[in-house]
């Protein structure tokens, strides 16, 4: 009977090391393959004209693994910049990269904020964050989300959760910071919030395409 109990806990050892170098392998394949493609978002929307940029320092510094940042022009409307950031562990990302702590940090002072409605992502409605900022009179209105792998999201804490659970699962720590602006001009806050959001709504099928799934 003890021989037996050995040689099954031995079987089970072995599985047990072989289940943790799957897990690993996968995890390891999901690191590599897994990219966004930028150019399936494109120059033009509509009206729009997009002109790449380089981060501005207004940010901060860039902590993606990659990015795409565009200034958007139209001869009717201020113009609406656009930055998507690809983190492969995005976990680590969450606590220091969000506009509720950089733009303080750049001087800017946030006058009012909100939860929205963007549009919907692959079958899932993204709610989104909304500020009102202002530096020495130029006022922007920012908004901003998520996506933990394919899954769109607004709140970080509770989504720490559920990227540990994800990772666990399926080896993926994966994700995208999304954040769209403009400037309030000499027009109603109404109004750039409308804009931005009409924009985003314009933007979530591009990024569909973009992001992996």
């Amino acid at each position: 009977m003890g021989k037996l109990q050995v040689r099954i806990g031995i079987v089970i050892a072995v599985m047990l090391v072989a289940l943790a170098g799957t897990h690993a392998a996968k995890r390891a394949k999901a690191h590599q393959l897994r990219q966004p493609d930028w150019d399936r978002v494109p120059r033009h929307l509509g009206e729009w004209h997009g002109r790449d940029m380089h981060f501005d320092p207004v940010y901060g510094g860039d902590p993606a693994d990659s990015s795409l940042l565009r200034a958007y022009e139209s001869a009717t409307a201020p113009a609406v910049i656009v930055y998507a950031g690809f983190h492969r562990d995005l976990p680590t990302s969450l606590d220091y990269h969000t506009p509720e702590l950089c733009y303080p940090a750049r001087g800017w002072a946030i006058e009012s904020g909100s939860r929205c409605r963007v549009g919907t992502f692959r079958g899932n409605w993204v709610k989104a964050n909304e500020i009102a900022v202002d530096k020495d009179g130029e006022r922007r209105v920012v908004v901003w989300w998520y996506h933990a792998g394919p899954n769109p999201f607004e709140k970080r804490i509770r989504q720490v959760y559920r990227l540990m659970m994800m990772s666990m699962l399926t080896g993926r720590t994966d994700g995208t910071i999304v954040r769209v602006e403009t400037q309030i001009a000499a027009e109603s806050q109404q109004a750039a919030e409308a804009r931005v959001l009409q924009f985003s709504r314009d933007l979530l099928p591009k990024l569909e395409a973009a992001l992996p799934k």
